[in-house]
């Protein structure tokens, strides 16, 4: 994109944690209630698949606001500046899954982990929403080491359908075989 992503006035930039092609992630402090947040602002694109994109943006917004869990990472704030739109949630500074594996860990740890991920795949499921991308890397963990589960910009919720036939979504390294297979769900 080039340009520079514009940042809501009631939140201050700390630090860059990622920019990818649909959208630049941040750590920042929200001014009105002094917290840590991580800020997650939509790349303004100028061709056809905007519109795409910014509905997939607006699902992951209403699907996780919708969710009160407590392994299901927590939506603070959703907005448009600029015609950029962002989504504002929980800030966990524990790192991700992905990291805590490559670093090791002990089989209580690892217990405990997978727990706090199965009860919140267990409300996704009960409210008919399927993950469709989960990976180590979107699992976050907080500080004081629960687990948070978040990226919903590519789940199913139950009787709807977001792809066409033939086209698969999610990280290919983590996809069910069936998946991968060509079956459907």
């Amino acid at each position: 994109t080039g340009s520079r992503d514009p940042i809501p006035r009631n939140y201050e930039i700390l630090r860059k944690l990622a920019n990818g092609e649909i959208a630049t992630v941040y750590l920042a402090r929200q001014r009105n209630a002094e917290r840590q947040l991580v800020l997650k602002v939509l790349h303004q694109l100028a061709d056809s698949s905007t519109g795409k994109i910014l509905d997939r943006f607006l699902r992951e917004y209403e699907l996780v606001a919708r969710l009160d869990h407590p392994n299901v990472v927590r939506i603070h704030d959703f907005g448009v500046a600029d015609d950029h739109a962002y989504i504002a949630m929980e800030y966990c500074g524990g790192g991700s899954l992905k990291r805590r594996i490559g670093a090791g860990m002990d089989r209580y740890e690892a217990y405990r982990l997978m727990r706090d991920i199965a009860g919140a795949l267990g409300v996704l499921h009960a409210a008919g929403i399927l993950h469709r991308d989960l990976k180590p890397s979107n699992v976050l963990v907080r500080s004081d080491g629960e687990a948070k589960l978040l990226d919903f910009g590519i789940a199913l919720v139950e009787n709807t359908r977001m792809t066409a036939t033939g086209v698969v979504l999610g990280t290919p390294e983590y996809l069910a075989p069936e998946l991968l297979g060509g079956e459907s769900f």
